[in-house]
């Protein structure tokens, strides 16, 4: 019997060895917030195949829009990332000129309609934060048209 648990991974006590007695853990630490979010997921799960159900067409364009929008935020990341890690002040303003001729290139795709999704994405807030810390604001797009700080 021994033998046949340990191969299947359990200890056992050896009179040599004690077990050590388990700690208690308080009410607060057992995190009740999981169980919530687990709930939620599901509801959003159902959710989500409820409206794939009565609205298949809506649904793909979510999931293409999301498909789109995920390497323009990433390029935005590295573009970022690129300014963050430069040196000299010619590495700083090529890196920004890069920013702002992607910001211009993005503004302008799809007859302006991306730009405006793209900075609602869930990831954009923390970019945008990251973008003013190194003093480069994101644009306005206004009336359909795309209009950088510089054109003010």
């Amino acid at each position: 019997l021994a033998q046949a648990s340990v191969a299947q991974g359990s200890r056992v006590a050896s009179p040599s060895r004690a077990i050590p007695t388990p700690r208690l853990i308080s009410a607060s630490a057992r995190r009740p917030i999981q169980a919530a979010s687990r709930s939620d997921s599901m509801g959003n799960s159902v959710q989500r195949s409820c409206q794939a159900c009565w609205d298949p067409e809506g649904v793909a364009n979510i999931v293409r829009r999301k498909k789109q929008q995920r390497p323009i935020i990433t390029k935005y990341q590295e573009l970022v990332g690129e300014l963050e890690s430069a040196q000299s002040a010619k590495e700083q303003d090529d890196a920004k000129a890069k920013i702002q001729a992607f910001d211009h290139e993005q503004m302008n795709r799809n007859e302006g309609r991306f730009w405006g999704p793209l900075t609602e994405h869930d990831d954009w807030p923390a970019l945008a934060q990251r973008r003013a810390a190194l003093g480069i604001p994101v644009p306005v797009q206004r009336g359909g048209q795309a209009r950088s700080p510089r054109d003010y």
